[in-house]
């Protein structure tokens, strides 16, 4: 962290009359309320938690550069621009074509904006879900944005990246996918997963011999916006219970078990979240109107998010403050578990 506590603890103010329904995302911008919502790049951040040099870089010898440690940032931050990139290319696609309330943030990116408010500090991927009934549509429109974009698809999911990055080029840090070893893929690239809904739940599109993961259809529709990094993108309306049905809750983080720029498993180790948050910021969550009387479960209300870093030398440190729209019981979420079932691992 580059700002002191005391130029920390100054925080930018966000608008305090404003209106759940602005949050709900349309299937396209005019039927949205995006320019009403807290602009978000006017709030404070962290500076980039980023990697001195390219993860995973391809050496002269063919050979790959080292892969971040436990805990340590996973990408430089030409890659994590790339990332940004790549999501906000895709967002835009959807939106201009009447399709943004078919997305959506998940798996490890939506712990990252629950609890980062942009990425899991040391993640190196990110999610989205696209509705299965539309997987065509989505692919049609991304072989449009071909040659400096490219789809790989498979059975169940698919990748989303750049042209790749020619190899005597790969130790700069400029912002196009590099190959990943032995994969008709580059890295980074946006990680697509589909879902299959019916009346009652969305399930996961997954392989048959992987459990499928399935959600109530209310607890993840109507979509809301959610924040992630300095951009607003579509998440479920519910994120709190819908981390928990799927990671279950334990004051753990563990450590990047996959690495995405390479495709292969790492050792990954767990510690205390609680002890990471003096080292990451992580956001506590709170009523936006403390005088008001709690709404019932299930029911929106306006949420206070605060992105805090811990201090043993000084009071804990408000990075930025603000206020979104979320289910009810997202208001006493706890800072580092989603707090329903025994264990949480993000991949």
């Amino acid at each position: 962290m580059d700002a002191t506590p005391a130029e920390i603890n100054t925080i930018h103010s966000v608008p305090t009359q404003m209106k759940i329904s602005w949050f709900r995302v349309g299937p396209t911008y005019n039927q949205c309320h995006i320019s009403l919502l807290p602009n978000l790049t006017n709030l404070r951040w962290p500076s980039p938690i980023v990697s001195k040099i390219p993860t995973a870089k391809i050496k002269a010898n063919g050979g790959r550069g080292r892969l971040p440690g436990m805990f340590e940032p996973a990408m430089s931050i030409g890659q994590m621009e790339l990332y940004r990139k790549l999501l906000h290319t895709f967002s835009d696609m959807m939106f201009r074509n009447g399709l943004g309330d078919r997305f959506m943030l998940t798996a490890g990116t939506l712990v990252g904006s629950f609890h980062h408010h942009d990425f899991i500090p040391w993640d190196d991927d990110i999610d989205i879900f696209v509705d299965i009934e539309i997987r065509d549509e989505v692919r049609q429109l991304v072989r449009e944005l071909e040659p400096q974009y490219w789809l790989k698809v498979t059975n169940e999911r698919d990748k989303f990246f750049t042209r790749p990055l020619p190899s005597p080029e790969d130790d700069k840090n400029v912002e196009l996918s590099q190959p990943v070893p032995d994969k008709p893929w580059s890295w980074p690239f946006v990680d697509i997963s589909y879902y299959e809904r019916n009346k009652t739940h969305i399930t996961e599109n997954l392989p048959a011999y992987i459990e499928s993961v399935s959600w109530p259809v209310d607890m993840v529709f109507p979509l809301y916006f959610r924040p992630f990094g300095s951009a607003w993108y579509p998440a479920p309306r519910n994120p709190l219970a819908f981390l928990a049905n799927r990671y279950g809750t334990s004051s753990a983080c563990y450590s990047l078990s996959y690495s995405h720029a390479l495709e292969r498993g790492m050792l990954s180790l767990s510690a205390s979240c609680e002890l990471l948050a003096y080292r990451y910021p992580f956001v506590q969550h709170g009523p936006c109107d403390k005088d008001a009387q709690a709404p019932d479960a299930n029911m929106m209300s306006l949420s206070e998010e605060k992105l805090v870093i811990q201090s043993e030398i000084f009071s804990p440190a408000v990075i930025h403050s603000l206020c979104l729209a979320a289910d009810a019981t997202n208001t006493r979420a706890s800072s580092f578990d989603f707090g329903q079932k025994t264990r949480r691992k993000i991949a």
